[in-house]
């Protein structure tokens, strides 16, 4: 008999305990996740620098974002995918040694105004802005090192430098002559970074 009402009073404990331990346990339960909302429309204000100009190679990209909208490059970003697609470039290929890039360009297609039709002297035009001694946008540095140019050289010096490192062929083909090889040359040319096409005439 005492040895069951030991029992009884052990299983009693026990019983307490579990009891307890369930009760912590309840308590200690993380709530439920939030429901999120659903986004229907994400609006960012994005303010320029407050460079008043409207050329480009004279604005950092961020002084450059409210004139996006209307400038050209010679390659596109699909809004969906990411994907590089054809713009005033049909198409782009690098050779082996990732230095030399031939970029077909897009026939037909005409600048506003009275500037005439695009070709690949306003390929060279653009590399030649983005590179002189007064340019500051933010991949300036990066296409002086690809064309070879000095930060001390000067307008002639860089007007030599872009015509050798952009090979005109003919109106619809150029080939760019880099001085180090660059496989990701595809998106130095893209509308992702700061070369926009720039009409000759301007």
């Amino acid at each position: 008999m005492q040895r069951c009402g030991h029992r009884g009073a052990l299983l009693g404990v026990l019983w307490a305990i579990g009891l307890g331990v369930s009760l912590v346990w309840a308590q200690t339960a993380p709530p439920p996740a939030p429901v999120k909302a659903k986004l229907e429309r994400l609006k960012i204000a994005v303010a320029p620098l407050g460079w008043d100009t409207n050329f480009t190679w004279l604005n950092p990209r961020s002084g450059n974002l409210d004139k996006r909208p209307a400038l050209e490059f010679l390659v596109g970003i699909d809004r969906h995918t990411g994907a590089y697609i054809p713009e005033l470039a049909e198409k782009w290929e690098m050779t082996p040694d990732g230095r030399n890039w031939t970029i077909t360009l897009r026939q037909g297609v005409k600048f506003h105004e009275t500037w005439g039709e695009f070709t690949a002297r306003d390929v060279r035009h653009a590399v030649f802005l983005i590179t002189q001694p007064e340019a500051i946008q933010s991949d300036t540095n990066t296409w002086r090192t690809l064309m070879g140019i000095e930060k001390t050289a000067t307008v002639e010096d860089v007007a030599k430098k872009v015509e050798q490192g952009v090979e005109i062929v003919d109106d619809h083909k150029v080939v760019f002559h880099l001085k180090q090889a660059a496989p990701e040359f595809v998106e130095m040319i893209c509308a992702n970074t700061d070369l926009p096409i720039e009409s000759k005439a301007r």
